[in-house]
């Protein structure tokens, strides 16, 4: 959930705008396919990017800072097999 904070005086005032959830959380070990190979990365960091087309969730994997969009990672070898 993105929330607004405005303070004034003692007085804090928040704004929910909308809510996004994530399919994987910091510390989370995720497969890709990377050179025509299966990986195995934990994620680092989660970004986001909202525009008029909708919500891209990026992930930061280490090692190495790689950025993988949210569309191209699994929980599993054997859900990465099942794409191909």
């Amino acid at each position: 959930m993105i929330r607004i904070r405005v303070k004034k005086k003692k007085e804090i005032h928040c704004f929910n705008i909308m809510e996004v959830k994530s399919k994987f959380n910091i510390g989370d070990v995720v497969f890709h396919i990377s050179d025509n190979k299966i990986k195995e990365q934990k994620v680092s960091g989660v970004g986001m990017s909202v525009s008029e087309r909708g919500v891209l969730i990026t992930y930061t994997l280490s090692p190495g800072d790689e950025k993988v969009s949210e569309t191209n990672l699994f929980r599993t070898k054997e859900e990465v097999l099942n794409t191909l």
